[in-house]
């Protein structure tokens, strides 16, 4: 979401539609997959005013894997995102923001990056050692009541589970 459109990510591409507009009426979207390929699109997220959404093939077939690409919203129109344009990446899903960092679901977990730079700020991988694959199903990212940065899971195999980074990397 913009100043004055939002956008949804579907199984066949990119709407948007004018806030000001009934929402609830298809005739107020527009198809906007005009500089990015049609297909499954598996979310968008407004990071700090910078617009994300993943082009997704892996999310519509298992079999395709590191195929999967971020585009960025610049001047109105959607671009490889810079830090990771020509990369092969599997994502199933765009998850939480918090402030700067943005994360995305692959096969093993939560990814957690900077959109600044792109660089990974956690992997979330593992519970108690123990790895499932394709099973988280959401994320939450914010700050407990000591100023931590915290996780919160929803895995389909583990349960809600919270996790913690005391440090910066």
């Amino acid at each position: 979401m913009d100043n004055s459109d939002i956008y949804a990510a579907t199984p066949i591409g990119m709407y948007r539609a004018k806030r000001s507009k009934a929402l609830n009426n298809y005739k107020n979207w527009t198809y906007d997959t005009l500089t990015i390929p049609k297909g499954p699109y598996c979310g968008v997220v407004n990071v700090q005013g910078t617009l994300l959404c993943c082009y997704s093939r892996s999310s519509m077939d298992a079999s395709i894997q590191g195929k999967d690409t971020l585009y960025s919203l610049i001047n109105n129109a959607w671009a490889p995102y810079p830090p990771m344009a020509g990369k092969g990446q599997t994502i199933l899903k765009l998850g939480a923001t918090y402030e700067n960092l943005y994360s995305t679901v692959d096969l093993i977990g939560l990814l957690v990056s900077d959109i600044n730079t792109g660089i990974s700020k956690q992997h979330l991988t593992t519970y108690n050692g123990e790895v499932d694959y394709g099973t988280l199903r959401d994320s939450y990212i914010g700050k407990d009541y000591t100023g931590n940065i915290s996780y919160w899971l929803a895995d389909q195999h583990f349960g809600l589970n919270q996790t913690y980074q005391y440090w910066d990397n």
